[in-house]
């Protein structure tokens, strides 16, 4: 059904569906099952982003967005809260589209809430960025992770850019965001990290190979976005897994780091696909629920005002668990 909302949303360009595939972008990956797996989170991204610019009904956008397959479903519903926010932003009145679906259908994957907005940051004005920021808050954590809105917009940058964010390197400029400019560009590079799994297919030998070639104040971050990609979507086997880690080297802990949020998410959302599984095992060394608790744990206020932003801390707490990750400990 072609709404008005549906009308007013195409003044934004949005990709097409051609111009997420891999053979398009020109990415240096071959057609296989990992690399397949990979590309098939932008049909489910762009499904749900079409449920939900085009449905006026949030009860009815859940409904279609139940029929995606599981292994994908908490990215359409990161589509279709992409959408909505979009139609927060060009409504004449302030509506809160985003936030109240968030809150019902989608709070079982409200820990990609954030990551939906950032899809949407390189296609409006920067002054909007702030300013129409979502407030997402149907859980304790969901409310430290604002700074994934920045982590979505760099792999939105990255995933249609690479030469410039992947192969060059470039590096963010500083830009204002929940009062730490400073911190901008370090979320950046973990979004960087995560397109990056994309660019080379799930081919983590490749992948790993790319991280390393990051300045030293910047592969820790890089990483980080590679282990939320290698838990979340899967790819490397146990073995795979284990080499990842050594080439990771000292940067291991980040890796780690990146995994716990990708393993969080997949068990909040009530799905855990046995990639995720075998990734907290190997990476994380515990069990799906152990890591999620950790997550959890993580996220306590501080009991006195800290230097860095809620969402580094919650971090930094995290990869404190994992300062002596080892090869195999799973």
């Amino acid at each position: 059904m072609v709404t008005a909302l549906s009308i007013a949303r195409r003044s934004v360009p949005a990709p097409k569906m051609n111009d997420m595939k891999f053979v398009t972008r020109g990415f240096p990956v071959s057609a296989n099952e990992v690399s397949r797996r990979y590309e098939g989170v932008s049909r489910a991204v762009l499904e749900g982003f079409e449920y939900g610019a085009d449905i006026a009904d949030p009860d009815e956008v859940a409904r279609r967005l139940e029929w995606v397959d599981p292994f994908y479903r908490s990215l359409a519903y990161e589509g279709a809260i992409a959408a909505m926010t979009l139609r927060d932003l060009l409504s004449p009145r302030r509506t809160r589209y985003a936030e109240n679906f968030v809150r019902g259908h989608g709070e079982p994957h409200s820990l990609m809430a954030y990551v939906g907005f950032g899809l949407v940051m390189s296609r409006v004005p920067r002054f909007t960025w702030q300013r129409f920021l979502p407030r997402f808050d149907s859980n304790p954590l969901v409310g430290y992770l604002s700074w994934l809105a920045v982590d979505g917009y760099a792999f939105d940058r990255a995933f249609f850019d690479p030469q410039t964010w992947i192969i060059e390197r470039r590096r963010a400029p500083r830009r204002r965001w929940e009062g730490a400019p400073e911190y901008f560009p370090r979320a950046f590079d973990q979004g960087v990290g995560r397109a990056m799994s994309f660019y080379h297919g799930g081919d983590f030998e490749a992948i790993a190979a790319t991280a390393n070639t990051f300045e030293d104040d910047r592969r820790g971050d890089v990483w980080s976005g590679v282990g939320a990609a290698a838990a979340y979507l899967g790819g490397p086997s146990h073995a795979e897994l284990e080499k990842l880690i050594q080439a990771a080297g000292a940067y291991a802990p980040d890796l780690a780091v990146g995994a716990v949020m990708a393993v969080k998410a997949r068990d909040y959302a009530g799905y855990v696909p046995d990639n995720t599984d075998l990734a907290a095992r190997v990476v994380c060394g515990g069990t799906v629920a152990e890591i999620s608790a950790l997550a959890d744990a993580a996220a306590e206020p501080p009991d006195q005002p800290v230097d860095m932003p809620d969402y580094e801390l919650w971090r930094t707490r995290i990869r404190a668990r994992f300062a002596d990750v080892t090869v195999g400990q799973g």
